[in-house]
């Protein structure tokens, strides 16, 4: 395995091996899943590269973020981001040293922020969630100020997937339009331009969520729609989840139990749809709900526990 190399990190490393020692045995007593093997690979492949970027650009942080990431490491390692794989824990340590001033300034928040933002993010999406760290790799050398990256890592989880964030957005922010760019792997690019493109999903692109909770799935029985303020909800009377869909993505998120009680899942009659809607619905003949939100189509049927969802139709 090779070794720490930067000198500063290693004086740090000498002068406090007692105590640091003490702490690892302590964790692995503790933890029965910490492995003190995996240490020296995390002290090479992310302690240091972020403390050297960080401790060259103000050293007078260097033992505050050392102490930072030790215990970190210490709850990484433990298994304590379980529904994070490690490789993306990894990566997302990473990103702490592609912005070391702001990183100086504010260690603690900026490493609680984005590790909350990737946990939410794997337990809905895992491919979504290495995709989101693929994009902030690009932007965080770009951001001002801690809450630039806040702003810009929330943007950037909407453009992955994360379709319930788009209410989140506050749309007439002044943000670095190169952030942007990056984000959305297009020229100029503003906020205000994305408010009315992103509403609805992909014209015409049929797509499924929810499923059999036998198979991984959602539901039990097959579902029901409804929409209240805006928000669209399926439930099978169990399990009741709010739907998100744009063009960027899908998400259902669960509801608090018995939520469904203070909903209406009932058939709304297809002769009341816009005429491209009545196309798609006609096409199943054992309909039990639809709604449209946001130029998107979502509908249920007797025989399937999935929701299917269609863009670009019309209210």
């Amino acid at each position: 395995m090779e070794k720490v190399t930067y000198k500063p990190l290693i004086e740090l490393l000498e002068e406090n091996a007692e105590s640091l020692n003490q702490l690892l045995r302590t964790a692995s007593v503790v933890s029965r899943k910490l492995d003190t093997k995996d240490v020296p690979f995390w002290f090479k492949q992310v302690i240091e590269p972020v403390f050297t970027a960080v401790h060259e650009q103000d050293s007078g942080s260097g033992r505050k973020l050392f102490d930072l990431l030790f215990k970190d490491m210490i709850k990484v390692l433990s298994g304590s981001e379980a529904v994070v794989s490690f490789e993306n824990s990894r990566q997302l340590r990473l990103l702490m040293g592609l912005n070391p001033a702001i990183t100086a300034k504010h260690p603690a928040k900026l490493l609680q922020a984005l590790s909350i933002a990737l946990t939410r993010i794997s337990r809905l999406n895992g491919k979504a969630a290495s995709n989101w760290l693929e994009v902030m790799t690009k932007i965080m050398p770009l951001a001002n100020d801690i809450d630039e990256i806040l702003q810009a890592g929330r943007i950037a989880a909407w453009a992955c997937g994360m379709a319930h964030l788009r209410q989140q957005i506050d749309f007439s922010a002044d943000i670095n339009e190169k952030i942007l760019e990056k984000i959305f792997s297009r020229k100029k690019v503003t906020l205000d331009s994305l408010k009315e493109a992103s509403a609805g999903s992909e014209q015409d692109e049929g797509k499924s969520l929810g499923g059999f909770t036998g198979l991984g799935g959602h539901f039990s029985s097959p579902p029901m729609l409804c929409a209240e303020k805006g928000i669209v909800y399926a439930s099978d009377g169990n399990r009741t989840c709010a739907v998100f869909a744009d063009k960027y993505g899908e998400v259902m998120l669960d509801c608090p139990d018995h939520f469904s009680e203070s909903l209406k899942f009932r058939p709304t009659p297809v002769k009341t749809a816009t005429a491209r809607a009545r196309e798609i619905l006609n096409l199943y003949p054992d309909l039990t709900s639809w709604v449209i939100n946001e130029e998107t189509l979502m509908l249920t049927t007797a025989s399937s526990h999935l929701l299917f969802i269609f863009g670009g139709i019309d209210d």
